[in-house]
């Protein structure tokens, strides 16, 4: 057994939870989100607060769910002991499937600004993309002990919060001089159509930050210090993400925002007097943070399924130095890019991917507020050291709010239902590996019966204890371990 050093764990754990929360989330403020802002301010800040205020919830949800039983399989594992072990085994196949999509969409902007920023042609893009999606991978795996990789999210999470910053005193400065509110021009209805074809990109904004769950072992005393962290952070994303909402309509031309591809750069502009292509530069540490920050996600859940057998154990291969799943990450790093080759040949794939991420993430938060709803009712012995002060009506609000996300991109967008299309494909070919091999194969992984056993030894005992009178013998639940 290797011996754990100091050098292993985080110095200040709910602080470099949060400067990972950081890294993860808030590269979304420096593209896409703006083109929501096409319904007017009134409109798109109303949906902001909505979904902040679901995402903020759902982190409450998630971290009375990690104070009773921390697990960093995402929702997956939830899923597995309260609905049971195929719906689990679909909702971890859709998560992957999200943080892949998310790095890969984020990666083809990263090369879209350093193609725009260093005036190169845009045939190099390709290459450019392996280079960010090798680097993203090497800042995620590389260095000897934990201690490197929590320093270098420190170091990043700081850096993108100084760069908002930076952006918000320029739209303040800009305020200052004009005293006024620029006031929307546009003309036309602001209908309850255009509000759900663009709540989608409110959402952008606050993506990921699920994904804290996945470090919750990586912390000593989790119970503690991840719901710490993690309230810090999403309350500071929260904060920051409605006033960069707000400023986009004091630093320029509201008219023109949702027309912007890089929504900060006028704030950059105004206040450092820099040029377009300079301001661009100031958007690329954030934007490849949510890469690296998607990439850490979808390779700690590729090492939780391989580690129960559902993936291929040959991806269930840690580094002997930090211990970070690297054959999972260049495994999901691979899919990455080989999707963003597929974008640059095929642009109209672009939104078509774009709202295949939105409906998976939407699909995953639900099982949240799925799991967090029956981990109260029917796992009520289970001790946690946290409660979330809204509870079930508050998962319940989480329920509802992303099930009208998952209205609005299957009937409300202009893909034709290609979204939904492409998720029925994922979970049907997901059904057919499970069946056919995963299931005769799958196991509890160690993490699994050190986190989760009490859960699913309930749930076997309150299964019993329903057949019980008919005389029926259950047999054995669990998979063999």
């Amino acid at each position: 057994m290797n011996k754990t050093s100091a050098f292993d764990r985080p110095t200040f754990p709910s602080f470099d939870l949060w400067s990972l929360g950081i890294v993860i989330v808030l590269g979304g403020c420096f593209c896409d989100w703006n083109k929501g802002d096409a319904v007017g301010l009134a409109s798109f800040i109303s949906a902001t607060v909505l979904s902040g205020a679901a995402f903020f919830v759902l982190v409450l949800c998630i971290c009375e769910i990690v104070s009773g039983l921390p697990f960093s399989g995402g929702a997956y594992g939830v899923i597995r002991i309260t609905v049971g072990f195929f719906p689990g085994f679909l909702v971890a196949c859709t998560e992957v499937c999200y943080c892949i999509l998310v790095v890969s969409l984020t990666i083809f902007s990263l090369a879209s600004m350093l193609s725009d920023s260093l005036e190169l042609k845009t045939q190099y893009n390709p290459l450019l993309m392996l280079i960010i999606c090798f680097f993203s991978s090497f800042a995620v795996t590389y260095g000897k002990t934990l201690y490197f990789f929590w320093k270098f999210n420190n170091i990043l999470g700081v850096n993108c919060l100084l760069l908002v910053i930076l952006y918000l005193l320029g739209s303040f400065v800009y305020f200052s001089k004009h005293g006024t509110v620029p006031i929307i021009t546009q003309t036309g209805s602001r209908s309850m159509k255009e509000l759900l074809y663009c709540f989608p990109r409110s959402t952008w904004i606050f993506m990921g930050l699920e994904n804290l769950s996945f470090a919750c072992k990586m912390i000593p005393n989790p119970k503690k210090e991840f719901v710490k962290g993690s309230i810090y952070c999403v309350s500071t994303i929260l904060f920051v993400s409605i006033l960069v909402v707000v400023c986009s309509y004091l630093s320029q031309d509201p008219n023109l925002i949702f027309s912007e591809q890089y929504p900060l750069n006028a704030g950059f502009m105004l206040f450092l007097r820099c040029s377009y292509r300079q301001a661009t530069m100031l958007s690329m540490p954030s934007t490849f943070a949510t890469a690296s920050g998607f990439t850490f996600s979808f390779g700690k859940l590729i090492d939780a399924l391989s580690a129960s057998r559902l993936f291929p154990i040959s991806l269930h291969n840690n580094s002997k130095q930090s211990r970070m799943p690297f054959v999972a990450i260049i495994g999901g790093s691979l899919g990455s890019y080989l999707i963003c080759c597929l974008i640059w040949f095929f642009p109209s794939l672009h939104s078509i991917f774009s709202n295949f991420c939105y409906l998976a993430a939407y699909v995953s938060y639900c099982s949240y507020a799925v799991g967090y709803i029956s981990l109260k009712i029917n796992f009520s012995t289970i001790k946690y050291s946290f409660f979330s002060p809204l509870g079930v009506f508050g998962a319940a609000y989480v329920l509802i709010i992303f099930f009208f996300g998952i209205v609005s991109v299957v009937f409300f967008q202009t893909d034709k239902q290609m979204g939904l299309v492409m998720l029925s494909i994922l979970w049907i070919f997901s059904s057919c590996y499970y069946f056919t091999y995963a299931k005769a194969v799958q196991k509890l992984s160690p993490e699994e019966q050190e986190s989760l056993m009490i859960a699913h030894v309930i749930k076997l005992k309150n299964k019993r204890s329903r057949v019980y009178g008919a005389g029926v013998d259950t047999g054995a639940v669990l998979p063999a371990v």
